[in-house]
Parts: structure tokens; sequence; C-alpha cells
């Protein structure tokens, strides 16, 4: 839903705004009776992680140093 107000009305009713956008409207602000710019809200999914650290127990890499084979085992060493 879209709601129109002047730059008067947003600069004195800032919290009227801020709640209409968490609420998921868009707020149009007007200047002299046209758009000057729009206010939307921010659609933000966090990156989804593709490993746990669960996960990074059970590979095992091989190493060409053959004192370190199982990378897995030491990984604490290289993380740390």
């Amino acid at each position: 839903m879209e709601k129109y107000m002047s730059t008067k009305e947003l600069y004195w009713n800032f919290k009227a705004v801020w709640k209409e956008i968490e609420a998921g409207n868009t707020v149009i602000v007007l200047k002299h009776s046209k758009p000057v710019f729009k206010i939307v809200p921010f659609e933000w999914e966090p990156e989804k992680k593709k490993y746990k650290l669960s996960d990074i127990w059970k590979f095992t890499f091989k190493s060409k140093n053959s004192k370190e084979n199982n990378l897995a085992e030491n990984f604490k060493k290289y993380i740390y």
C-alpha cells in the first residue's frame, strides 16, 4: 500500500513513517504536490550457509606433505 505525504509531514512525523515502513508499506514524499522520492521497505534475506561446523569434521583432505595426511583432523591448527 502506498501512502503520500509532504516533506514537512515527513520531517515532523518521522516516527509514524518509520512504523509505516516496518509494516511493509511504501511512502511517497511530495514537495509542492510533486513526487520527490519513495521510501520502500528493505527486503533482505541472510545468506544461507552451505556447511555447518559439524560438516567440516566429515571432510577428509589429503595433503602433499606426508607429515600431515589428514587436514580434517588438524584443521584446528590451521583455523585458529
